[in-house]
């Protein structure tokens, strides 16, 4: 026991500071420094229940699309949770084109409860209940993760969901209670990814070599977006959601104008470290097989396989914009859209600006670019490109 302590201090420090930290981000009083209360939604709650009858039906099937119901249903519905555990509400479901939730006896569901003190409470069916089947999902993906992985699986996964605990309980309260978003950004990236190359790796040239590039990486990042973010006169309040914010900004003294840069950082470590870490065991793997290769011809060695990322991981960038833009472009298509309108709009300058100087601060890696607000830029196609 005491020889495993010496040989692995230095990992138990950091995970002894990372937990550290991640207890100070949860037992911190965020609104002890800015609070916010949302509007109107005080008396609104959103429960599951059970579709225990449906008393009466009008529904057609839509034209376009025979999957779809147009139409309505009465139904009842027993309320599974809250203060209305065990009560029975009935409402009208209305299904159109965009909320076509058709549901059958039966069936889980999300029902919005607006329970006003001195009116009549309201319900409507906001969605299905949608939590076994996404629980499902992440539980075959950690699986595939152990199956595969074994040990190193266990401690990725180990690392993902410590990455996204500093992310929602750290990152994100601090921003929304007016700290700085590139500062924070930058105090939570070496946090993420000294803890999650340790548990990868343990302490080995490999996990420095790997932090030190994602670091490299993500101050590359940083500066290029500062420099064209200036020229493309981009900041927070190009995006769709900045409309939302301004009134918990006035609050909590939200800085919107730094989100954009911070979103960009945020999703360029994973694939910075997804590159350092690729590159620098390819070549670990090279030396444990070849022990007497030279420098020399270790550092072209690795430029080579440098060469041949360039040529796989562009395509990421293309794909996945095209992936996850598809309906934006159909939906620019339909709007008879202009070749000056399109290359001047916020989106595309947004989206081209986030998956280039990503794709260049990760070394020629284009996997950090997700087509972040594609989907939500879609319901506001005529003001983005304007």
């Amino acid at each position: 026991m005491e020889s495993f302590m010496k040989k692995h201090a230095c990992s138990l420090a950091v995970f002894v500071l990372a937990v550290v930290f991640l207890a100070a981000a949860v037992l911190f009083d965020w609104n002890s420094v800015n609070s916010y209360t949302s509007l109107n939604t005080s008396t609104m709650h959103y429960v599951r229940g059970v579709v225990t009858g449906i008393d009466a039906e009008e529904l057609e099937k839509d034209s376009s699309d025979e999957r779809l119901y147009l139409g309505s249903q009465d139904l009842t519905v027993r309320i599974l949770e809250g203060d209305q555990k065990g009560e029975e509400v009935a409402f009208t479901n209305y299904l159109t084109r965009i909320h076509s939730i058709f549901v059958t006896e039966g069936q889980r569901v999300i029902v919005c409860a607006d329970t006003p003190e001195n009116a009549e409470a309201y319900y409507s069916l906001y969605n299905y209940d949608r939590t076994f089947p996404l629980v499902l999902l992440i539980v075959i993906f950690a699986l595939a993760m152990l199956l595969v992985g074994r040990s190193k699986g266990l401690r990725a996964l180990l690392g993902v969901v410590y990455s996204l605990l500093v992310v929602t309980l750290f990152l994100v309260q601090a921003i929304y209670h007016g700290f700085s978003p590139v500062g924070m950004t930058f105090l939570a990236v070496p946090v993420i990814a000294g803890v999650s190359l340790l548990l990868l790796n343990g302490f080995s040239r490999r996990t420095a070599t790997g932090f030190l590039s994602s670091l490299a990486g993500v101050a590359m990042t940083a500066i290029l977006f500062l420099i064209f973010s200036s020229l493309l006169h981009l900041s927070g309040y190009n995006t769709d959601e900045a409309e939302t914010l301004i009134s918990a900004a006035s609050s909590t003294g939200l800085s919107i104008r730094w989100l954009l840069l911070a979103g960009v950082l945020a999703s360029a470590l994973g694939a910075v470290m997804d590159v350092a870490v690729s590159l620098a065991a390819s070549l670990e793997e090279l030396v444990l097989v070849h022990p007497d290769l030279e420098r020399k011809e270790l550092i072209t060695s690795g430029f080579n396989i440098g060469k041949d990322m360039i040529g796989t991981m562009s395509n990421t960038l293309i794909l996945a914009f095209a992936g996850t833009s598809l309906n934006t472009m159909l939906c620019l298509l339909a709007y008879g859209y202009q070749a000056n309108q399109l290359l001047s709009s916020n989106y595309l300058a947004i989206e081209l600006s986030q998956g280039a100087l990503c794709h260049f601060g990760c070394g020629a890696d284009g996997s950090c670019y997700n087509g972040g607000g594609s989907d939500s830029v879609f319901p506001f196609m005529p003001s983005a490109l304007m």
